[in-house]
């Protein structure tokens, strides 16, 4: 029997680099971490593929918005084996949040990456994060003023906030009890 072997089909429809496969197998690996039950993205791509996989093992379910319908080709494309495990709005950020109401134990922030834009998401979807989720910024190193500068201004206030230092940077803070509702 083999117990937690990742397999080179796990990354089918990857970007075949080592960036993107490092940053499709971290996602990977907290979705799967978490047992994610619920993720919500924002912006969809390679990170929709992990996501998907991930939740493809724990039963759950990924809902995604971007602003390019045709995304959605793209995702059935390269993993046609997880649509059952998927939600699409071809619509901004702005626009999907009223339509969500479950809390999420992980939520990938990768759509705009202006610093109001990247705030707001931050300030209206850190409630609907579960307790002990995580909320997932792609792009932390190349958009400092956005995404990074977030990510700054929450570990400065105390967050728990990890930057892995590949594929533009990935940043990782952790919803504790302490910190809950004080985005």
């Amino acid at each position: 029997m083999v117990v937690g072997f990742i397999t080179e089909d796990l990354l089918k429809g990857s970007a075949g680099d080592r960036e993107g496969d490092a940053f499709q197998l971290a996602l990977y690996t907290l979705a799967l971490g978490l047992n994610a039950q619920l993720i919500y993205e924002i912006g969809v791509g390679q990170s929709t593929l992990a996501l998907l996989r991930a939740v493809k093992r724990t039963g759950g379910k990924v809902v995604s918005c971007d602003t390019n319908p045709d995304m959605a080709g793209f995702v059935s494309k390269h993993a046609p084996d997880t649509m059952d495990h998927w939600g699409f709005y071809a619509l901004t950020s702005e626009r999907t949040y009223p339509l969500l109401e479950e809390p999420a134990d992980l939520i990938f922030i990768d759509g705009c990456h202006s610093l109001s834009c990247v705030q707001w998401e931050v300030d209206n979807y850190w409630k609907l994060l579960k307790m002990d989720g995580l909320m997932v910024f792609h792009d932390t190193r190349d958009w400092k003023e956005g995404p990074g500068k977030v990510m700054e201004l929450m570990a400065y206030k105390g967050y728990e906030v990890v930057e892995l230092p590949f594929s533009c940077g990935i940043g990782v803070v952790h919803k504790m009890w302490e910190m809950a509702e004080h985005v």
